[in-house]
């Protein structure tokens, strides 16, 4: 009987099953170095994701800071409350509201500031854009004359010296800020104020006055002891500095140095007539007149810090005196105080050479650094934007 031979199929399966039974370690021994391909993988792809949405940001936050820009531009100064800052200076602050222009001391000597318009003679000296030369700096053997007693108080001159007193020149952009200027300088509570920081620059009595020391030392008791109230003063020169962004917008766009100077020194009202009304405790004389006495021009310079002059480059070598360090100190404080910069954009310019150099040749207790420009912003008009925290979040996005 014929015996078939054996099917070959059993041994197949026993390869099979032979080769079920290899050993699974090497796929095992692969899989951590997968895992960790995936993994890098995923997260190259979350990094590219983030980066595109970066890519995204910037842009739109560039358009929103643009956007913004414009429409504060657009908007101007009237949501810019200029008296709203709280000043630490030590005789007074900036009143936190508004009063009525039309809220005037009845005073004989108001009459007689208001009773001259200005004259219309040739071309009312114009602010340079630097600092004064040497050249007006008085004899240096002038005795200088102490602060006059309120008690009896000296012989000023009727009406009172004013700013922009020749004629003002014509190059406006518009007229409406011809109007303003016009108006402004021929208004009571404009000229009673005797406002400093704009005598010291367009007036060209006050500024012949500093060859006679007798009479530059009344004048400047004259803009420290006003008829009208401080407080009212200082109101007074924040609705004018208002006004004059809004009608003069277009000469301050075009860089008109009467706007743009005008406009620093209405901010700087109140700081530039504390500065000229410090006095040297010693011999009782002002600062102001003691730095416009000597020979040295250095310290007279310090006085048009808030006017966004910088001291020159070759006047490197001020008067180490308590009057130059309580200078500085007032300067320091009206920065540190709330809203200081944007009141004061033109201290905040020139403050910090300032007080390197002050310090460098004085010492480190005449004057605090690190005051201006701390921080990164975008300014527009009076209002700052901070750029600082917008990129500390678009970078985030990176981690």
């Amino acid at each position: 009987m014929f015996t078939p031979p054996p099917s070959p199929n059993p041994p197949r399966r026993q390869e099979k099953a032979s080769s079920s039974s290899v050993p699974t370690t090497p796929l095992l021994e692969s899989s951590p170095t997968r895992a960790e391909y995936l993994f890098h993988e995923e997260e190259k792809r979350r990094i590219g994701r983030r980066f595109r949405l970066l890519v995204l940001l910037v842009p739109i936050v560039l358009l929103a800071i643009s956007a913004t820009a414009r429409f504060l531009a657009t908007e101007g100064p009237s949501t810019y409350d200029l008296s709203s800052l709280t000043s630490s200076i030590r005789r007074h602050g900036l009143i936190k509201h508004r009063h009525s222009l039309h809220r005037r001391q009845s005073t004989d000597s108001d009459e007689e500031d208001d009773s001259s318009s200005s004259p219309s003679g040739s071309e009312r000296p114009t602010p340079s854009g630097s600092a004064p030369s040497s050249s007006s700096t008085p004899r240096p053997s002038q005795v200088v004359p102490t602060i006059p007693d309120p008690a009896a108080p000296p012989t000023l001159p009727t009406p009172f010296i004013q700013a922009f007193d020749s004629r003002l020149p014509q190059n406006f952009s518009s007229n409406s800020c011809l109007a303003f200027f016009t108006n402004m300088t021929n208004t009571r509570p404009f000229r009673s104020c005797r406002p400093f920081s704009l005598l010291l620059q367009t007036s060209s009595t006050f500024i012949s006055a500093q060859q006679n020391i007798t009479l530059l030392n009344e004048l400047v008791w004259g803009t420290c002891n006003t008829n009208t109230e401080e407080s009212e003063c200082l109101s007074n020169m924040a609705w004018f500095a208002d006004s004059l962004q809004k009608e003069c917008e277009a000469d301050l766009k075009d860089g008109n140095l009467l706007a743009t100077d005008t406009l620093l020194a209405l901010k700087a009202y109140g700081l530039m007539r504390e500065a000229a009304c410090l006095s040297d405790p010693t011999t009782n004389t002002y600062c102001f007149i003691n730095a416009a006495r000597d020979v040295n021009p250095t310290n007279l310079y310090y006085y048009h810090l808030p006017l966004g002059l910088p001291i020159p480059p070759k006047s490197s070598d001020p008067q180490c005196t308590a009057c130059l360090k309580d200078l500085m100190g007032l300067y320091g404080e009206a920065l540190k105080s709330p809203g200081g910069p944007e009141l004061l954009p033109g201290l905040e310019k020139t403050y910090e050479s300032a007080a390197e150099l002050t310090q460098g040749k004085c010492g480190v207790g005449y004057a605090l650094t690190g005051l201006a420009g701390s921080a990164s912003s975008v300014r527009v008009g009076g209002a700052t934007m901070a750029v600082g925290p917008v990129v500390a979040v678009l970078m985030a996005l990176l981690v």
